[in-house]
């Protein structure tokens, strides 16, 4: 099987079937390193299939990891305006997002934000 094929189909159909029944106006892409080949996968099934369906994203990169989450999260939710969806390319970049935006009360989240991961990691229940 070819797995760079499945992360973007898997992508395009989860995207498009979570925002065909949202209202989320400003959705964002938190990725993994800019050139590796499952970000780009990720990112590519993600933000075609929201584009098809008439969304804007804004892409943001970093690492794979809870600190590279933790520091897309700093920069994203520092700002006037903030997303209300994200979509995060692993689990462990989720975690760093929604762990930082609850400790750090300086952030501005939205009243209700969606967050998605990618990996299915039991650790993401916890939030």
């Amino acid at each position: 099987m070819d797995l760079s094929l499945s992360n973007e189909r898997w992508l395009k159909r989860a995207s498009g079937a979570a925002l065909k029944c949202d209202r989320s106006k400003r959705i964002a892409f938190f990725g993994g390193p800019e050139q590796n080949p499952a970000n780009l996968d990720r990112q590519r099934g993600f933000v075609e299939e929201l584009r098809a369906l008439g969304h804007n994203v804004d892409v943001h990169h970093s690492d794979f990891t809870y600190n590279g989450g933790a520091a897309l999260a700093q920069a994203a939710f520092s700002k006037e305006t903030v997303p209300d969806s994200v979509f995060c390319a692993n689990d462990l970049i989720a975690i760093g997002l929604l762990d930082t935006l609850t400790q750090d009360k300086s952030l501005v989240a939205p009243e209700r934000l969606r967050v998605v991961g990618f990996d299915g990691l039991c650790q993401i229940r916890l939030f």
